[in-house]
């Protein structure tokens, strides 16, 4: 058998301080004198009400535990059938030890009139959690396979629910789901019928065409898969397969098929279409067999969902990776300190002191040019390192002839060779 972790399945709705009250202690009579003195039990608020039934919170006082404690509503007409229903039913949910389904504590009787106490669930119901809205599918499909396995387990002790609803799914401070109400509970392996033929008992929305009928005999298990398929269908789409007035439902239940899922919320998984619709079957022996058979498929199909999201996952390409930066390291500083107010002076200085240095060196380099531009140009002298040597010549051995009229100057043969 698979397991499945169910804390936190469903986040809880309400006040968990409230629990699963229709009328809270304010809301309750408080004090009219209408509620009965049980023994051992102080009761503290009503619950809710049904037919002949009556669930009040009380706390008992021997354990000093809260409770849910059901009783024949005071001035209820009652007959044998319906008294052998009540202790049925407490009988019933007494043999069944299961995490998921809501625990007998104490069978009693008092004046007269039988009682039992039951684990108190402090949290809300399914149908007050959904408030019209669907579920997504792998977290609606997670819960049809607890209650499934759950319906296991009773179908196992030769029960059948009969009254499979949202409203009777209540949930736990984490979420967890826990099946109440077998007030409609039938053996299985008991030939007497508590339920006349033709008689038509349960919730139009969730009954299964044989029980439409009132076909005691054809009501077994198939039943309440049929009720799991419609919760199915209600949490994947947000309503029933069927909805109307009590008659119209009733007639489509037993002529109609439903309509897609899909074309409601078409993000519904093809293969989890199928399944809730297999459980919506007219013919009983066209359904799930068993609601472990059930489970299976619902296991079977979140187990595919988890591979697909898996390989598409790995096989999508990693995203770009990008080269790590160094972070810049800055030293700590506080506002307002000594040191933010110096480095913040030095910041504001960083101009100035760079126009003094430019100053410093461009005036050196202006003047410069100045003074080379206006110098006067050196005359063309020879220095003494390139004037010609000084030849000193000996005198003529005889005078020169100075220049006169026909002869010239100087005369042929002057100078004289050496």
């Amino acid at each position: 058998m698979t397991t499945l972790p169910t804390q936190g399945l469903l986040p809880p709705a309400g006040d968990p301080e409230k629990g699963n009250c229709l009328k809270t202690d304010d809301e309750a009579t408080l004090g009219n004198g209408n509620w009965p003195a049980v023994p051992g039990y102080q009761i503290l608020g009503e619950l809710g009400q049904g037919g002949m039934g009556i669930v009040y919170k009380a706390r008992q006082a021997g354990l000093n535990r809260l409770v849910a404690l059901k009783m024949i509503r005071p001035g209820a007409k009652i007959t044998p059938n319906q008294l052998a229903r009540f202790h049925t039913e407490a009988k019933a949910v007494a043999q069944i030890q299961h995490p998921h389904i809501v625990q007998i504590h104490e069978i009693g009787e008092h004046e007269g009139k039988p009682y039992f106490s039951m684990e108190f669930v402090a949290g809300s119901s399914l149908h007050e959690k959904l408030n019209g809205q669907p579920l997504k599918p792998h977290v609606a499909a997670r819960l049809i396979e607890v209650l499934a396995r759950a319906m296991q387990e009773v179908h196992r002790h030769g029960i059948v629910h009969r009254d499979l609803k949202p409203g009777n799914i209540l949930l736990t401070e984490t979420g967890s789901p826990k099946i109440a109400d077998f007030g409609l509970a039938r053996r299985l392996d008991r030939s007497e019928a508590l339920t006349m033929q033709g008689e038509v008992m349960g919730s139009p929305s969730y009954m299964a065409p044989e029980q439409v009928r009132g076909e005691v005999e054809k009501m077994g298990p198939a039943v309440d898969i049929y009720a799991l398929g419609a919760m199915l269908y209600t949490v994947l789409t947000g309503r029933a397969p069927f909805e109307g007035d009590s008659i119209t439902v009733l007639w489509a239940t037993i002529h109609d098929a439903p309509e897609s899922p899909r074309q409601f919320r078409p993000q519904v998984p093809p293969a989890l279409e199928a399944i809730c619709l297999k459980c919506l079957e007219k013919d009983p022996s066209n359904r799930f067999q068993s609601a472990e058979e059930l489970a299976e498929a619902l296991h079977q199909f979140r187990q595919a969902l988890h591979s697909e999201d898996t390989e598409a996952s790995t096989s999508a390409p990693p995203p770009p990776t990008r080269k790590p930066t160094k972070p810049q390291t800055r030293p700590p500083t506080r506002s307002g300190s000594r040191v933010t107010v110096r480095r913040r002076k030095t910041r504001s200085r960083r101009p100035y002191l760079v126009a003094l240095v430019l100053v410093l060196i461009l005036v050196p380099l202006v003047w410069f040019g100045i003074t080379q531009f206006h110098r006067p140009e050196p005359e063309d002298k020879p220095s003494e390192e390139h004037r010609a040597p000084l030849v000193v010549l000996p005198p003529p051995p005889h005078p020169i002839p100075g220049p006169g009229p026909g002869r010239p100057f100087p005369p042929p043969g002057y100078p004289p060779p050496r």
